[in-house]
């Protein structure tokens, strides 16, 4: 029993070595944290010199332009969000990450990037067109980006302070982003966002995007992906938002699963577009006390089929109406939601291309219209009071 533990402390002992090797710690090019002075070409230094791994420690580091990862380099980590802090002074974009081809996605993890401009463009951008041949990501076994103990935000905060986007991730094969939080800019009477937080789109037949425990305010798009095959969110909050969900599948049918999740907005909270299989499952769905007009909870458009609406509340804040669900799509269920819309606008809303759309045990306060059903007679969705 000694010799095996004996063993394993030195396999242990040699796979930290084996990582410390490999990392390049930005203060060894010359990086000083907290000195108030320029260390992009520190960080250049080191990004060029890097194996696989660049390393910030705790501080907050400044940067004056964009930083280029290239070669293959395939994590930036730090020591935790709120302490690694890579702090940009002007309008650029922040990471860019284009590598070779085959080579696996740059991974970020423990990291706040801040700006100081109102202008800034994007704090992460991936762009893995090098690993597209013959129309599809190559490998297929290539691993995906992961995205971990993230935050994005302005330096001074929210107002008018900040980046643009927050992740655009291009032709990534998948991604996994946890913990990750972002914080917008907006100005004074909330009538302007950032762009989008969390931006997946890209060619090359992209496949799974899940995120899970993610914090997102003041943006026109909480989450946007583009031809996925499947989306699943859990256990996030998104609030202050124009756009909770939005996906958008012209060339695919993906599945979306939306649960356990907090949305707070002022246009559509999920919107899918030709989506196969989607379930939206225990969320609290809400609008916000300043609106811009008539507010959708949930909305599937455009060939959506097969769908899952259960256990969740929707409650409306504001003066305008708020049609809760909205189904242009056949083959659904709707049951045991909880709808309070203020006597302003319609819970239920079957359009005039829906069949097959059935549930019970819902419950609807302060309904005007709980049902409006303008498709076919195959629709029957009951409440129970």
């Amino acid at each position: 029993m000694m010799i095996k533990s004996c063993v394993l402390v030195f396999l242990a002992f040699l796979s930290v070595s084996a990582l410390a090797n490999d990392t390049n710690d930005v203060t060894k090019y010359g990086a000083i944290p907290n000195d108030g002075v320029d260390d992009t070409a520190a960080f250049k230094a080191a990004i060029a010199g890097a194996e696989s791994h660049l390393y910030v420690p705790a501080g907050e580091f400044n940067l004056s332009s964009r930083l280029d990862f290239t070669g293959e380099i395939t994590s930036i980590v730090g020591d935790g969000a709120g302490l690694s802090k890579m702090v940009w002074e002007s309008g650029v974009s922040g990471i860019y990450v284009k590598p070779p081809a085959g080579i696996n996605p740059v991974h970020l993890k423990g990291i706040t990037l801040l700006s100081k401009s109102s202008n800034a463009a994007n704090a992460y951008w991936y762009d893995g067109s090098n690993s597209i041949n013959e129309n599809y990501i190559q490998p297929r076994g290539q691993g995906k980006i992961v995205i971990d103990d993230v935050l994005i935000k302005g330096y001074n905060g929210a107002q008018n302070h900040g980046w643009k986007n927050g992740l655009i991730i291009d032709s990534s094969l998948g991604a996994v982003i946890n913990n990750f939080n972002f914080l917008g800019k907006t100005n004074s009477d909330f009538s302007s966002f950032s762009d989008s937080a969390i931006l997946m789109r890209g060619s090359g037949d992209p496949v799974i995007v899940t995120i899970s425990d993610a914090r997102i305010f003041y943006a026109n798009f909480a989450v946007q992906t583009v031809s996925h095959e499947g989306v699943f969110i859990d256990q996030s909050n998104f609030v202050a938002v124009n756009y909770g969900v939005y996906t958008n599948n012209s060339s695919i049918q993906p599945q979306l699963n939306v649960s356990n999740s907090h949305i707070a907005c002022r246009k559509i909270c999920i919107w899918a577009k030709e989506a196969n299989q989607v379930n939206v499952n225990n969320n609290l769905i809400y609008t916000r006390e300043q609106t811009s007009g008539n507010v959708i909870g949930v909305l599937l458009t455009e060939g959506s089929f097969s769908f899952n609406i259960s256990g969740n509340s929707f409650v409306n804040h504001s003066s305008d109406d708020f049609n809760m669900v909205v189904a242009q799509s056949d083959y659904g269920i709707i049951s045991n939601n909880i709808f309070n819309n203020k006597n302003r606008g319609t819970a239920v809303w079957l359009k005039s291309t829906s069949s097959n759309v059935n549930g019970s045990n819902n419950i609807c306060y302060n309904c005007g219209t709980p049902v409006l059903n303008q498709g076919k007679a195959s629709n029957i969705v009951e409440f129970s009071n």
